[in-house]
């Protein structure tokens, strides 16, 4: 996937551009900027996905398929800020945020070590035989 391509979807799932229009130029370079500040939040939170800064709407996303998929509502949630004129559907809102959700528990998940219990006291245990 292309960064362009995750920009288009946002753009389209919030009524900016149509099915059928391609962002310009500018619109793209706005939105990757967003996209790149969005990423830069996620990792303050733990959420380390791999994403690198980009500059090039036309080059590589450098996020997994799924990553970009959780990603899209969360960043077109993002981009309302710059379009007053944004349709927001009903349903982006509590889409964007159980996929942040399912992206910290994600990354929770993916940052937990084992425990070592070699240092627990080892008290005292009655059997019953």
């Amino acid at each position: 996937m292309k960064n362009s391509e995750l920009i288009t979807d946002a753009l389209r799932e919030i009524g900016v551009i149509d099915a059928y229009t391609e962002p310009s130029s500018e619109a793209a370079a706005s939105a990757l900027r967003k996209l790149n500040s969005l990423m830069s939040s996620l990792k303050a939170e733990t959420i380390e996905l791999g994403y690198f800064s980009q500059t090039n709407a036309s080059e590589d996303l450098p996020l997994s398929e799924d990553d970009a998929l959780l990603i899209m509502p969360i960043f077109a949630m993002a981009l309302t800020i710059n379009y007053p004129s944004a349709q927001i559907p009903q349903t982006l809102p509590a889409w964007a945020a159980s996929n942040h959700s399912r992206l910290l528990l994600n990354a929770v998940l993916g940052n937990a070590q084992e425990a070592s219990l070699t240092n627990m006291p080892l008290g005292s245990w009655r059997g019953w035989w």
